[in-house]
């Protein structure tokens, strides 16, 4: 059946055209019929041509800004865009806030600040950086504390201090989650600098460290748990001028927040003064995030014990507004996430981050 209606079809058109070729051929008209249709189906092919080729230089010309808007990734620490996914190693450096070895250095490159209180209402400093991260001068470097041990553990990070507190030094001994490097036994990766008097004088940078890391880790990979970020609010979404105030019991060591609406950070200041780093940078922050947690006084030396897990009360500020909402922790080496009233977790702004440590019933006011 096949072959036969083959053939009907080809004698079909052997007839078509041999009565339009026939000079005999009753249709005198039927060939230019047919010219008319062959024309306008090659004009069609042609414009459809010309229009897919125009198509093709248009998608040509719009590939990069397509590629431009494509979604890029966020770094993991600092919640910048970048090319392509990193995952740096963390270092986190025991920094000293005393009123007479300010200004500190390196500080402002930080991508996160703990503040914490220790003895007599003195506050110390936990400064997180990237191995990525250039920082020639990163200090007065001082002692470790147990509670800032904790929080550096989720970091998986290499812990720069010099000494530290008895119960400080026996939790490093018997952590695997970090890479201690104490100044004590590595003095390498450390200088004292002359322009101040012992123990207020001891510097590292992130070349040292990163020397330290490689010749102390073996073979570790960081595997920390990335927090989320968002785009920052635009400038009809961002709250007004504002200042925060953190109470820490003590007035050269409370601090305060300035919020510009316009470049959208938070400057802080101490004692009545922005604080300055050494490098003549101001600390500019774009979230600001408080804590507050069980804190007691365990000796007679002032040492404190602060609760490190559980959940409790939070803040954060950026973009000119309030979250309130909670803080948790699972375990000493969990994350430490923050999840608002409605109990979704909390995203931030790229830039640089300060953790606020209050002991419960300190005060934080906005004004």
């Amino acid at each position: 059946m096949a072959k036969q209606h083959s053939k009907q079809k080809c004698s079909w058109r052997e007839t078509v055209l041999s009565r339009l070729w026939s000079p005999g051929s009753s249709h005198p008209r039927g060939l230019f019929f047919v010219l008319g249709i062959s024309a306008a189906v090659v004009m069609v092919l042609v414009a459809t041509l010309m229009s897919a080729s125009l198509c093709g230089r248009n998608q040509l010309a719009a590939s990069p800004d397509t590629a431009e808007a494509a979604t890029v990734a966020r770094h993991p620490l600092t919640g910048a865009s970048v090319e392509e996914a990193v995952r740096p190693v963390v270092f986190a450096v025991m920094v000293e806030n005393s009123v007479d070895v300010r200004p500190q250095s390196g500080v402002e490159d930080a991508f996160m600040v703990y503040e914490v209180p220790t003895e007599g209402n003195i506050t110390r400093w936990m400064a997180l950086f990237g191995d990525d991260q250039e920082v020639k001068e990163i200090g007065p470097v001082r002692s470790a504390r147990p509670y800032v041990v904790e929080w550096a553990l989720p970091w998986q990070a290499l812990y720069a201090h010099v000494g530290g507190s008895p119960e400080a030094l026996e939790l490093l001994r018997g952590v695997d989650g970090l890479v201690n490097l104490d100044e004590f036994f590595n003095a390498g990766r450390f200088w004292r600098s002359s322009k101040a008097l012992a123990p207020h004088n001891v510097f590292t940078e992130s070349s040292r460290l990163t020397e330290a890391w490689d010749e102390l880790a073996g073979e570790r990979e960081p595997a920390y748990r990335s927090r989320s970020f968002k785009d920052e609010a635009v400038a009809a979404d961002r709250g007004g001028a504002q200042t925060i105030t953190v109470e820490f019991g003590h007035d050269a060591y409370n601090v305060a927040w300035t919020y510009s609406p316009e470049t959208n950070r938070y400057t802080r200041s101490q004692e009545g003064k922005e604080s300055v780093m050494a490098s003549g940078e101001t600390i500019k922050a774009s979230n600001v995030a408080v804590l507050w947690t069980s804190v007691t006084t365990i000796d007679a030396e002032g040492r404190k014990r602060i609760a490190t897990t559980g959940e409790g009360e939070a803040r954060l500020f950026q973009d000119g507004k309030v979250v309130e909402g909670t803080w948790r922790r699972t375990a000493p080496d969990a994350t430490l996430r923050w999840f608002n009233d409605a109990g979704k977790e909390i995203k931030w702004n790229a830039g640089q981050t300060w953790v606020e440590v209050l002991p419960v019933g300190y005060d934080v006011t906005a004004n």
